[in-house]
């Protein structure tokens, strides 16, 4: 694991991080901070502007010279993050939205993960969201601890029993889990996550209930992104769940329980 300190600059960067773009001059720079802001710093960052047409760009420029800037004509969030997956240069993807934040730890966690586990293909965290009452909502917990479960039982589906004997929630998405390595212990302990489980296990058909990751905290590798392809971009909305599912298809999944971001659902301004 690399430690914290000095900008480490090569001609590949260990990760690539994806932010399309559109009309978020307002609240970019929190994104762009919190990247910044990240222990681990072997990154660069591709901001894909799709058609701005209220500074976006300006508010962007000569902040950084691991961050990227590319410009399109508008079309669409689907389109701006395959554009900006054609100029990645990292081992590993991953991703951000621009009225979103990370936490300092993530990609220190997942790196890490990804380092010690090298037949991984993907890995993704917990995160917040926060609704603008003052109560942010932790997921995944949220979901397959009481929303999945609701709408099992409202079919008569036993899918998201908890196994005989268990009390964890995870467990009823994920076949098994484990404590944290010493990959991540030392983030662990700033996030004040020291008992942190990681999670594994085939959650392809469990995603029949919905959203069971979520992009910004998901980081997968080159492999993993040749095997599910680019994003569609017939459609506006969905196609990250459509990613999400392949990826989940072709490949075991990693979840760390330590909430990474935080997802704002009511920020100013249009989204991308």
């Amino acid at each position: 694991m690399q430690p914290s300190g000095a900008v480490v600059t090569r001609a590949q960067p260990i990760v690539s991080i994806v932010l399309p773009t559109y009309n978020r001059a307002d609240v970019i720079g929190r994104a762009i901070a919190s990247v910044r802001a990240q222990t681990f710093t072997d990154w660069e960052l591709l901001i894909v502007d799709d058609g701005s047409t209220d500074g976006t760009p300006d508010a962007v420029a000569g902040l950084d010279d691991r961050i990227r800037l590319l410009r399109q004509e508008n079309g669409g969030t689907y389109v701006a993050r395959n554009n900006g997956l054609a100029h990645a240069r990292g081992r590993y993807i991953t991703f951000l939205d621009s009225d979103d934040e990370w936490l300092p730890h993530f990609l220190e966690l997942t790196v890490g993960f990804l380092g010690a586990y090298p037949d991984a293909h993907f890995v993704t965290t917990e995160f917040f969201e926060d609704l603008g009452d003052g109560s942010p909502i932790r997921h995944d917990a949220y979901e397959i601890g009481t929303q999945y479960p609701e709408k099992a039982r409202a079919i008569g589906s036993h899918m998201l029993d908890l196994p005989p004997g268990e009390s964890d929630d995870y467990l009823r998405v994920y076949s098994s889990w484990q404590p944290l390595g010493d990959w991540g212990v030392a983030a662990a302990e700033r996030a004040r996550a020291t008992s942190a489980r990681v999670y594994h296990g085939s959650i392809f058909e469990h995603m029949r209930f919905g959203y069971l990751n979520w992009l910004p905290v998901t980081v997968l590798t080159r492999a993993a992104l040749d095997a599910v392809g680019p994003f569609t971009t017939h459609t506006r909305s969905a196609a990250d769940y459509r990613f999400l599912c392949r990826l989940a298809r072709a490949f075991p999944a990693h979840m760390i329980g330590i909430p990474s971001a935080v997802k704002y659902d009511r920020a100013a301004g249009p989204r991308c």
